[in-house]
């Protein structure tokens, strides 16, 4: 899903500032990865979900979340995107359309 996500922003003029995929490599979600990003479009497993959400909220970004089953707690991430003043918008069954 994230392949199609990226092709689509790209293909709208977005820019890409990071493409975080431990699978190929990368450290995970941390504020360096995303210094120059406006917005974080995660697109994870749900055991990744709480804390990729913590991390975006500690590097102030906004988030739009599609993946399923992480939304049983929503207490965990309330609360780490309301201290950061962040935004989250999620779609728990992969139905985000453009």
């Amino acid at each position: 899903m994230g392949r199609i996500v990226e092709q689509e922003a790209l293909a709208k003029a977005h820019d890409l500032v990071a493409r975080i995929n431990l699978a190929h490599g990368s450290k995970g979600v941390t504020s360096e990865a995303l210094c120059d990003a406006d917005v974080a479009i995660e697109f994870s497993v749900h055991s990744a979900i709480i804390q990729n959400i913590r991390e975006l909220a500690r590097a102030g970004l906004d988030a739009v979340i599609d993946s399923t089953r992480w939304h049983a707690e929503p207490g965990r991430t309330t609360t780490a995107t309301e201290n950061a003043w962040t935004g989250l918008i999620y779609e728990p069954n992969f139905s985000l359309s453009w």
